[in-house]
């Protein structure tokens, strides 16, 4: 699990929706990555890349995705009790020499015209979001990340994802 240390300044990052790779999400470059993985690591996997040393958020990937569904539901993010700025960084509940950490959960993808919402685990009550621009980080009232959501979606992007998700 990653745990939310603190929220430093915003980084400039690159979004990128592809067929292939669904989401990959760049922020900052590093040699010393940590590979934080999670999903049911057969046919599911979501994998974020932070700092060993700072806990820094560096990129996330949305490799592959069993369980994705199109919905009408609005998100309304207003509902936070705190929505931040900025770039988080992780408090780290395993061993940072290694290289990889993975976690078994299950990773629910729902997707609409306008956002798409990715959950990790069961669901969980979202009291906080770090966000940077249209990508919102969202974390439970232990500070665990839970959640994450990329809004304003083109409808190209859209498009893409339907087809990568095949809904």
């Amino acid at each position: 699990m990653l745990i939310l240390k603190e929220v430093k300044n915003v980084f400039k990052y690159e979004l990128d929706i592809d067929y292939y790779i669904p989401i990959s999400i760049k922020l900052n470059n590093s040699n010393n990555i940590l590979y934080w993985r999670t999903g049911n690591f057969k046919n599911s996997l979501l994998e974020i890349g932070i700092d060993r040393e700072t806990g820094e958020l560096i990129n996330i990937t949305l490799v592959s995705v069993n369980n994705a569904k199109l919905t009408n539901d609005s998100f309304h993010i207003q509902t936070f009790q705190t929505l931040i700025n900025g770039t988080p960084s992780f408090k780290c509940m395993f061993d940072m020499n290694n290289k990889l950490y993975d976690t078994k959960n299950e990773i629910y993808v729902f997707l609409n015209e306008k956002y798409l919402f990715i959950q990790i685990g069961k669901m969980r009550n979202i009291r906080k979001s770090v966000y940077l621009g249209n990508i919102f980080l969202m974390f439970d009232i232990e500070d665990i990340l839970c959640s994450f959501l990329i809004n304003n979606l083109s409808s190209d992007d859209y498009e893409v994802l339907k087809s990568s998700f095949n809904v």
